[in-house]
């Protein structure tokens, strides 16, 4: 009896054991992975920063990112701040960056915001991203974001991205 028990117990603990180290799949068993982001998605980012002045800024943005297979990706927003000249419109920016996936689902996106141009780099931030809903949908928190003078500015921004055409982009290439 007592040998069937240490049996039963080894046995359950390797199996706890290997769904601990399996990589991440989705509902499908696809494995996640760049091409898990691959697509469209429609985007929104809320929350504050704390500039080197110390005044809390509270910040929001909708937008769109385009995930392509090899780790880049690039965006546009419009974006709006309490730290803005009273009468201000919310303000369009572009973004270009690079992103890692993880096979469990987390990820990384390194992003620099520009001008609509694309020449006036506005700040660069860090984002820590999980995939969630079937990979359908990423959630973020920024984890750091730099002025283009070096300033450090401390975020607590989250995102929300949903999937624009769930299905295509990267569905197929997975």
């Amino acid at each position: 009896m007592k040998r069937n028990l240490v049996w039963a117990v080894c046995f359950a603990m390797l199996l706890l054991g290997v769904a601990a180290v399996a990589p991440a799949q989705d509902r499908d068993g696809r494995t996640l992975s760049h091409a898990s982001l691959a697509g469209e998605w429609g985007y929104t980012e809320t929350g504050t920063v704390v500039p080197p002045t110390g005044v809390l800024v509270n910040a929001a943005a909708v937008g769109k990112y385009a995930f392509n297979n090899s780790g880049h990706f690039t965006g546009t927003q419009y974006s709006s701040n309490t730290g803005a000249a009273l009468g201000t419109d919310a303000v369009q920016d572009m973004k270009r960056g690079t992103y890692t996936m993880n096979s469990d689902g987390t990820g990384t996106l390194t992003l620099d915001v520009y001008d609509p141009t694309g020449t006036t780099l506005r700040r660069h931030s860090v984002w820590a991203i999980v995939l969630d809903d079937n990979g359908n949908e990423i959630r973020g928190i920024m984890v750091s974001m730099t002025l283009p003078n070096g300033a450090k500015v401390l975020p607590i921004m989250t995102m929300t991205a949903i999937r624009v055409f769930p299905g295509r982009g990267g569905e197929q290439e997975r």
